[in-house]
């Protein structure tokens, strides 16, 4: 009985220890230990910058959902970097005014036409949330609990329209996460004008992926479900072909 107290004790100051170990940046992070993406994409990210020499640059978070809430630009903007957030949900993008005030928050769509579409919602803060109303019926009847709760009609835009709205300044970085619809909003691109570095896709089509390479990108790593697509240029500067 008395090792057993003795045990738990060994155990519990342990753990406390660990604690203490799981909230410090270790010198050898060159990171940090913190993530805010859904799958550890922001890591990725700041890996691939790091090795084009960029520690503070622009992106362009399209889809954006919440400002740190799995979030691939979040721990971007707490290291310097500053660009434009695109969420079309009216109840979500005041927490970006509030959270990233210093980035351009915008409260419309991104899709492959100027004008309005419906936008589709099973609850005011829902990522499921959609243009899409395919996605959306696909998600209620597996998901028979939900609904769609309430349609609002929003202004949507070209990506073209943006590069021209921001000043005309290509970003380094694209994050797209607009279910289903990036083929059609990447499709229509001038990519002679926008033509960042990195392009992450939450998973695109084979179609896109021919967009993709017809633009001058190749497929650099897929984490979980998101690609990354990184400029032709930039390839052997990545692989360290040059050193």
């Amino acid at each position: 009985m008395l090792k057993s107290f003795f045990w738990k004790k060994k155990c519990s100051e342990q753990q406390e220890e660990y604690g203490k170990f799981k909230k410090e940046w270790h010198r050898d992070q060159a990171f940090g230990s913190e993530t805010f993406a859904q799958h550890g994409e922001d890591l990725m990210i700041l890996s691939i910058f790091d090795c084009l020499g960029i520690k503070k640059g622009i992106y362009w978070d399209i889809g954006a959902h919440h400002p740190y809430v799995i979030s691939n630009t979040a721990l971007l903007y707490e290291r310097g970097w500053r660009g434009v957030n695109v969420e079309a949900n009216p109840n979500l993008i005041k927490n970006f005014d509030m959270w990233r005030p210093d980035d351009i928050n915008l409260c419309v769509g991104i899709a492959g036409e100027e004008g309005t579409l419906p936008f589709y919602m099973i609850d005011d803060w829902s990522a499921i949330n959609s243009f899409n109303k395919e996605e959306i019926e696909k998600f209620v009847k597996q998901n028979p609990l939900f609904s769609i709760r309430e349609v609002k009609k929003i202004p949507v835009h070209t990506i073209n329209w943006l590069f021209h709205f921001v000043g005309e300044k290509t970003p380094d970085l694209i994050s797209l996460d607009v279910e289903n619809m990036e083929y059609d909003i990447l499709k229509k691109c001038d990519f002679s004008d926008i033509h960042p570095k990195l392009i992450i896709i939450e998973n695109p089509r084979k179609e896109l992926k021919q967009v993709m390479k017809d633009a001058g990108y190749f497929l650099y790593c897929v984490m979980t479900n998101n690609f990354f697509f990184i400029a032709n240029e930039y390839r052997d500067t990545i692989y360290r072909l040059n050193e």
